[in-house]
């Protein structure tokens, strides 16, 4: 199952990518160092956020994306993997990767990001969306709760 959802992640995102219009000529990013990819062929650079208890790595034997950013690095985009509090709201969360979008557009000149978010990450997102569009090419939600969980309602009763 774990395959077939990083399969299909990353034809969603492969898909999304493609359909976007070229920057400028003159606006090539650079990748930063640890980065594969040729900024010519991925206009906008690809930012991973995760969901509610993610973080990139648990306890380095399992990592939160699996293979995707490997594989869309491998197909030539340059792809960031973000973290945030595992266990926050929204805004607090969207705000913490505000922060990060800014510092990787400032390091590496990047203009805007095409944005994945999965689970609780697919709120985050439509928050960055909506408070800084600047930074925001695209987003693709995955698997998110847009229309609530009852996971809330049961932490409230407890």
């Amino acid at each position: 199952m774990q395959r077939i959802r990083s399969l299909l992640l990353i034809g969603l995102v492969t898909a999304l990518a493609a359909c976007l219009p070229e920057e400028e000529e003159n606006a090539s990013p650079s990748v930063p160092s640890g980065d594969a990819g040729d900024p010519a062929s991925s206009p906008h650079p690809i930012v991973l956020a995760h969901g509610m208890f993610g973080q990139e790595s648990y306890l380095g034997i399992l990592d939160y994306w699996s293979t995707v950013p490997d594989v869309l690095r491998a197909a030539g985009h340059v792809v960031y993997v973000t973290e945030v509090d595992p266990l926050n709201s929204p805004v607090v969360r969207g705000e913490r990767l505000i922060e990060q979008l800014e510092a990787l557009a400032e390091a590496n000149g990047h203009a805007k990001f095409i944005i994945v978010g999965h689970s609780q990450g697919g709120l985050d997102i439509r928050y960055v969306a909506s408070t800084r569009p600047d930074l925001v090419e695209a987003v693709l939600s995955v698997a998110s709760p847009h229309y609530g969980t009852p996971a809330v309602d049961i932490s409230r009763a407890l």
